[in-house]
Parts: C-alpha cells; structure tokens; sequence
C-alpha cells in the first residue's frame, strides 16, 4: 500500500536515531518503479522507521553477543594454554615409555594430545629438548633436597628420591635417554641443559651452604663430589651390574660424605 522502504533509508536511521524524533509531516521515499514518490503521513512513517531501528538495533546485539562468545571459546585464555601443555608433555613421555625416542614422532604427540604441531613447536624447537623436558617436569617435584640442618641427610634423602625414580619406569626411559644421546649430539645436549645442569646446579648450592654453615671445608671441589656420589647412581642405572637399593645408597653416601667430613674435621 504505502510502497516499501530501501535499504539505503533503514541504514540512514540505524546510524542516526534521533532521526525518529525529528518533526516530521511526511516523507517522500522513492518508488522501487521510477521516479515517482510516495508520501508518507507523519505517524506512519514514525511509527515505521521506529520498526527498523528496533530491529537493527537488536539483530546488532544478537551479532555482537554471538562474535564475543565465539572468540571466548576460541580464545580462553592462560587456563587452556596450561593445560595444553600440560598435556603435550604427559603424552610425549607416555609415548617415549612405549615406543622410544628413535620412534616417537611431533605428529604422534600432537593427534594423541589434541593439539597442533604449531602448537608443540611454539614451545619446544625439537623433539629432544621435549622429551627432555618431559623427563624433567615428572620428577623435578621428587628430586628437590630438603633441609635438615645436616647436609650429609640432605644428601642421603635426596638420593633416595632419585634412586626410586630410576628403579621405575622413568628410570627405564632416563636409560634410553642417555644410550640414545650417544649417537644423537641434540639429544644429550638436551639432556645436560634441561636435567642435568638444572639439577646440578640445585646441589652445588646445597654444599655452598654447607660451606657457609662450616660443615664442609672451604675448599672442597664441589664438582668431584657430586660426581663421585651420583656417578654410582648413574653407573647401575646404565649397566645394571647391581640393584639400586635403599641400602646401596646409604653405603654410598655414607662413604662418600664421612670422609670429606673427616677431612675436614682435621683442617
């Protein structure tokens, strides 16, 4: 009857609401047709342009609220970062338990963990340094030492954490870890930066403040004590000549420790 509104003029309202509540007696719009206009009596074209706005207004909101729910599901947040991670290292260090460094692939841990490679190779640059530090983060918590005033026990606890873990399955794939570095430099390289050097760093400053305490003499090289109690440790865990026992431990570490402590009683 009264013709029908174009898009142009819905538009024009949309942008510029206060176009309703202007004076108006009438309206002309033109006929979809030709040239010929239609004039509008003021209440109906009030009364239509209210229509559209309402509209526009709400098929705006109804876009916008269903954009921003969509980007919060792509996009949660550090939450799902962590546990995408989180999952990308339980899973790599699965595989590794089942099918070995030689076999275990980027494309495996990332369909098995449900993310992408892109995803995997944003953190870790290899496949070595991921499965380094898949190792690591499943015993770092085990293998912190304690304070307990003596540092000789602070020793002796800890090895005993350690040497649990090698007893196990973690143990089994540390082995593969270290035969497999021999013949792959990235591997072992992997292997001292994120385990090793890490965990031996944590010692040396466990014997500094034996040092400090008076308890170990001042000019004690750290480093060959260190190697010679762990090097026990490392060695069974490799030849497998004798079972790492709780006992075995505690005669290593009492060996070891009784006499720089004698020594440096007589200093």
């Amino acid at each position: 009857m009264y013709g029908r509104l174009s898009a142009s003029a819905t538009i024009h309202i949309y942008k510029n609401p206060a176009t309703i509540f202007r004076p108006i007696n009438s309206l002309s719009i033109p006929h979809p047709s030709g040239p010929t206009s239609i004039r509008l009596k003021s209440n109906t074209v009030r009364f239509v342009f209210i229509l559209c706005y309402i509209g526009a207004v709400v098929k705006s909101s109804i876009r916008n609220f269903t954009v921003e729910d969509d980007q919060a599901k792509r996009n949660p947040g550090r939450p799902r970062s962590e546990q995408a991670r989180a999952a990308i290292l339980t899973t790599a260090l699965e595989l590794l338990e089942r099918v070995g460094f030689g076999e275990l692939t980027i494309e495996a841990v990332a369909t098995r963990a449900g993310v992408g490679k892109t995803t995997i190779y944003r953190w870790w640059p290899s496949k070595a340094v991921l499965v380094a530090d898949a190792f690591m983060s499943s015993v770092v918590r085990e293998t912190r030492f304690p304070d307990t005033g003596s540092v000789q026990e602070d020793i002796r606890a800890q090895m005993q954490r350690l040497a649990i873990i090698f007893r196990g399955s973690r143990g089994r794939i540390l082995r593969s870890l270290i035969g497999g570095g021999q013949s792959d430099p990235e591997l072992i390289e992997a292997f001292r930066n994120r385990w090793l050097l890490p965990r031996r760093a944590e010692a040396l400053t466990i014997l500094q403040r034996a040092v400090d305490r008076g308890q170990l003499p001042p000019d004690l090289d750290k480093n060959m004590l260190l190697d010679t109690l762990y090097g026990a440790l490392y060695f069974r865990l490799l030849v497998g000549h004798g079972p790492l026992s709780a006992a075995y431990i505690d005669a290593v570490c009492d060996a070891v420790m009784q006499g720089v402590l004698l020594k440096s009683a007589r200093h």
